[in-house]
C-alpha cells in the first residue's frame, strides 16, 4: 500500500474542480458546500492575494467574467470584494442565472479552511506577483493544512519558491517537470525510469494535449513507480472519465463530479 495519501487503494478520487463548476457558481463555498454533500474526495480551487493581503479563492487575476464587478483582485481590498455578486455569472442554459443575488460571494482561502478543516485540496498558485506563497505557506501551517493539501502551478518560480519555503507541504508536478515525465515515460527503460526523481508527490495533467497523449500506460506505469499520485483534469466526458479509470489513474479532476460518482457506483 502507498504511503502517499493522495493515492487510493481501492477508488479512482473524485476532485471537484472549482468545487464543480458545470453544476455551481465556480470556487465559491456554495459550490464546495453542495460537492461535499455529493461525496467528492477532494476540492481543487484557485488562489490570488487581495490588495490588503487577503488570499483569494478565485480562478482570474480579474472579477469581470464570474462576478458583476469589474477590476483585478490584487487591486481591491477585502470588503470591496465581498460586496459583488459570485453567482452572478453562472448560468446553464444561456438565458437564466438561477443564482444570482443569493448572497453567493468570493471566498477567503481562510474561509474555506475553517469551513472544512479536514479535507483534502489541491491548490493552484496563480498570481505572479506580488507574490503570494509565503502568505501561502504560513496559512497552511496555521490551519494544520500541511499533510492534506496540494500545491500546484503553472508559474515555474512560484512552484519552487513555494517549495523552499514549505517543505513540509506536497506539490505537484509543474508543467515543465510534466513534460519531461511525459517524455521519460516514452522512452520507458528501466533505466530511464529509475533516472526521473520528482520533487512532488503528484502529477496533474490534461489526459492530452493536442495530438499528443499524454495519459497512456507507460505514464501511468511510471507515475506508480515513483509513488506519484496521478490525477488528470479536467475531466467531463464520460467516456473519458471511464477510459481513465481502466487506465488506473489516482484521480479525476472534473467540473462534473456527479456524473463521475454515478460511474464509480457512488
Amino acid at each position: 500500500m502507498s504511503d502517499n495519501p493522495f493515492i487510493s487503494s481501492n477508488t479512482t478520487l473524485v476532485i471537484a474542480h472549482q468545487g464543480g463548476e458545470r453544476l455551481f457558481p465556480s470556487n465559491t463555498l456554495y459550490a464546495f458546500d453542495e460537492a461535499y454533500k455529493l461525496g467528492v474526495d477532494m476540492f481543487e480551487l484557485d488562489i490570488h492575494q487581495s490588495k490588503d493581503g487577503h488570499l483569494m479563492v478565485i480562478h482570474d487575476d480579474t472579477v469581470d467574467r464570474t462576478t458583476d464587478g469589474q477590476g483585478y483582485i490584487k487591486n481591491m481590498d477585502l470588503a470591496e470584494i465581498q460586496t459583488l455578486d459570485a453567482g452572478y455569472y453562472w448560468t446553464k442554459d444561456g438565458s437564466t442565472y438561477p443564482y444570482r443575488a443569493q448572497g453567493i460571494k468570493i471566498p477567503t482561502l481562510a474561509e474555506l479552511f475553517e469551513r472544512y478543516p479536514t479535507m483534502p485540496m489541491v491548490i493552484d498558485i496563480k498570481q505572479k506577483s506580488p507574490e503570494i506563497e509565503q502568505q501561502l505557506c504560513k496559512l497552511l501551517r496555521q490551519f494544520n493544512k500541511t499533510d492534506d493539501t496540494i500545491i500546484g502551478s503553472f508559474h515555474l518560480n512560484a512552484l519552487k519558491k513555494f517549495r523552499v519555503l514549505c517543505p513540509e507541504v506536497p506539490t505537484s508536478l509543474q508543467a515543465i517537470e510534466s513534460l519531461k515525465m511525459l517524455l521519460y515515460s516514452y522512452l520507458s527503460s528501466k533505466l530511464v525510469f529509475s533516472m526521473f526523481r520528482p520533487k512532488a508527490r503528484a502529477a496533474h495533467v490534461p489526459m492530452r494535449a493536442g495530438w499528443i497523449q499524454i495519459v497512456h500506460p507507460k505514464f501511468v506505469k511510471l507515475a506508480k513507480q515513483k509513488n506519484l499520485a496521478l490525477h488528470v483534469w479536467t475531466i467531463n466526458d464520460v467516456q473519458e472519465m471511464k477510459e481513465l479509470i481502466e487506465l488506473g489513474v489516482d484521480g479525476i479532476m472534473t467540473d462534473r463530479p456527479d456524473l463521475l460518482l454515478e460511474i464509480l457506483g457512488r
